[in-house]
């Protein structure tokens, strides 16, 4: 059972997503989607989002969009502490 509200967990997957990353060029952060885990422990957490160093060069741009990653942060329903920070397979 989850102690933790929606938005605190979104709060503390963010903070440490932000963290994480901190000397990274991510483009087009979003937030995805956020779900309860299957045996309702977790809030799972998902950003979306897009590498700097991964656009194609301006001339061969036209019409396309750099790769979007994707991570899942796993956030305690009771404690609010991050526990995981996962790869999701890009759509």
């Amino acid at each position: 059972m989850n102690v933790i509200k929606l938005k605190d967990a979104v709060s503390a997957a963010r903070a440490f997503f932000q963290a994480v990353y901190a000397e990274e060029k991510l483009l087009n952060v979003l937030l995805e989607e956020v779900k309860v885990s299957d045996d309702e422990r977790f809030w799972l957490v998902t950003f979306g989002f897009s590498l700097a160093n991964e656009l194609p060069p301006l001339g061969a741009s036209m019409g396309r969009m750099p790769p979007r990653h994707y991570k899942v942060v796993r956030v305690d329903g009771v404690t609010g502490e991050v526990k995981a920070m996962v790869l999701r397979e890009s759509e």
